[in-house]
């Protein structure tokens, strides 16, 4: 028998043999988790990712997040130094659902496929979104709501006064059980399609025809959503968990 002084992180064994892609994106995922290396994320047309983790090595701390596939790193507000918590992987944010939110400069026509983990409980009763976006009198919204139990992905535009709704709901289990559940919503070519813990739920169309100008969008926001058709843009926090937050540049497939 030998022994050896070593520190041994992320073991896993699979009952098939993986596909040199698949290796790679394991690398991506895990052995790369803590680096700020965007060609090695950017070749896997992964645009943005933030894990929450809390390292110090690469400069974050409760209120900066990096961004490790790019430039889009978060600033939380009104944090008070309990938000990070034990998450699906590493670390997560824990939302007070009063006024906690974390800022981006992701805008939204860079967003082809938007991943995240959640985990929620019967009182997070507000809506959460990620995508919050307008230019004054045109409006869009993009966020995830509840209907019940179910998750809810809500899009609303309004461009020259021609409006535009995408909705699409996963009605197949309670969400809202705090247990730690992963949500994929994909866009391709006017088509959205919602996935959830890894099964497609439902596709609807869209024609947000100012998806194609970055100067309409404000960023990415995590942890709250600006409703401007409901509320004319007051803030609705969440008290949900989030964790694991990734964009792609490319509509993924469903394997």
């Amino acid at each position: 028998t030998w022994f050896k002084e070593a520190s041994i992180d992320e073991v896993k064994i699979l009952n098939k043999t993986l596909t040199a892609a698949e290796v790679k994106a394991e690398y991506l995922t895990n052995s790369n988790k803590y680096t700020k290396s965007a060609t090695e994320y950017k070749g896997n047309d992964l645009i943005f990712q933030m894990n929450f983790d809390n390292i110090s090595s690469i400069g974050e701390n409760n209120t900066h997040f990096e961004d490790l596939a790019g430039d889009h790193d978060g600033t939380g507000t009104n944090f008070d130094n309990d938000e990070i918590i034990e998450g699906k992987y590493g670390k997560a944010i824990k939302f007070d659902g009063t006024d906690d939110y974390i800022d981006t400069t992701l805008r939204m026509p860079e967003v082809s496929t938007l991943s995240y983990w959640l985990n929620c409980s019967a009182a997070d009763t507000y809506p959460m979104g990620f995508g919050v976006w307008n230019d004054g009198s045109n409006h869009f919204t993009l966020n995830q709501e509840w209907s019940g139990n179910s998750i809810s992905m809500w899009g609303y535009s309004l461009v020259g006064g021609s409006r535009q709704d995408l909705i699409i709901q996963a009605t197949d289990k309670n969400y809202l059980d705090s247990q730690w559940h992963q949500v994929v919503v994909m866009f391709d070519s006017g088509t959205a399609y919602l996935y959830t813990d890894g099964e497609y739920r439902g596709t609807d169309t869209y024609g947000f025809g100012a998806w194609d100008s970055a100067s309409y969008f404000e960023g990415l926001e995590i942890g709250r959503s600006k409703n401007y058709y409901y509320n004319s843009g007051s803030p609705n926090p969440t008290s949900c968990s989030i964790d694991e937050v990734r964009v792609w540049n490319k509509t993924l497939t469903a394997n």
